[in-house]
């Protein structure tokens, strides 16, 4: 790894990590330049992100 050499490298670094976990990332991404969601909201998309994760695995993974 460089060392970050200025303020735009530290911000992207930031975002980046914010963004890597899929579930977080999911979620920003679709809320992007937006408002966040009310709770209740939230919660369906964490509960149908959850559902679509488990339907896409098969027996053995």
């Amino acid at each position: 790894m460089r060392p970050l050499t200025n303020d735009g490298d530290v911000d992207l670094a930031r975002k980046e990590a914010v963004l890597a976990p899929k579930l977080i990332g999911d979620f920003l991404r679709k809320y992007d330049g937006a408002a966040l969601p009310k709770t209740d909201i939230a919660k369906m998309f964490f509960r149908q992100w959850v559902f679509l994760q488990n339907e896409q695995r098969t027996p053995f993974q």
